[in-house]
């Protein structure tokens, strides 16, 4: 199983990678280690990397411009509470339910 999903093989991956021109750079990886995992299934120059879209800067501009402690009063939390925030798409294939299971034991 190719990312848990059954029924796509190197095969299916080579054939919808075919049209990917090398140094264009139409292939699109959220990160190095995802473009890794299709080493030899397509050309490395028709790929780029493009990090995950997260704007950092916008993310510390805000956290400089914001009190920490009356975010989470305003949203119902006190400073002694244990938060586990989770940027992006939840999906099967990333397995985010085991963190999840293994976060809720922390609880108790």
């Amino acid at each position: 199983k190719v990312f848990l999903q059954e029924g796509i093989n190197a095969g299916i991956i080579k054939e919808a990678f075919g049209a990917a021109e090398p140094d264009k750079g139409n292939v699109i990886f959220p990160a190095k280690v995802q473009m890794g995992l299709y080493d030899g299934l397509i050309d490395s120059r028709a790929c780029q990397v493009i990090y995950n879209g997260i704007p950092v800067d916008s993310i510390d501009a805000f956290q400089k411009q914001k009190d920490r402690k009356a975010i989470r009063a305003e949203l119902g939390y006190s400073e002694q509470d244990f938060l586990v925030l989770h940027l992006g798409t939840v999906c099967s294939r990333k397995c985010q339910h085991v963190t999840a299971e293994a976060f809720s034991k922390l609880v108790n």
